[in-house]
């Protein structure tokens, strides 16, 4: 199954369930928790 949803998807579902978590309304939270630090403060010293 995830052979075929990398076929279909480009992508591994891990990856695609992390960016459809970043996509919605949890983006700070998850984008903490991957990058460490918050969206303002990436923003900030970006």
């Amino acid at each position: 199954m995830s052979r075929l949803f990398r076929e279909m998807t480009g992508m591994t579902i891990v990856n695609y369930l992390s960016y459809r978590r970043i996509s919605l309304e949890h983006f700070s939270r998850v984008f903490k928790k991957h990058v460490g630090v918050s969206p303002d403060h990436y923003r900030k010293e970006g």
